[in-house]
C-alpha cells in the first residue's frame, strides 16, 4: 500500500499534539478549542464523551480527554 497510514504516533508527530496536551490533576487533557483544530472545524463545539462516537472514544481515550468549558 503506497497510502502512509494515519496512526496515533504518527498524529502526535505530525500535527503537534503532544505541545496541545495539558497536565490537569495528573491527567492528559485537550482543551475544546485545539480539539477542534484537530478535527478542521470552524470554532470549539462542546462535547461530552456520550455524545462522541464509540469509535472516536476508542481511538482517542487513551491519550485525550475534552475539557468541558464554561456556558
Amino acid at each position: 500500500m503506497n497510502e502512509k497510514e494515519v496512526t496515533v504516533p504518527n498524529l502526535l508527530e505530525e500535527s503537534g499534539v503532544e505541545k496541545m496536551i495539558l497536565i490537569i490533576r495528573y491527567k492528559h487533557e485537550l482543551l475544546d478549542r485545539d480539539l477542534a483544530v484537530l478535527y478542521g472545524v470552524n470554532q470549539a463545539v462542546k462535547r461530552s464523551m456520550e455524545m462522541l462516537s464509540a469509535v472516536l472514544r476508542t481511538q482517542t481515550a487513551p491519550i485525550i480527554a475534552v475539557i468541558k468549558t464554561s456556558k
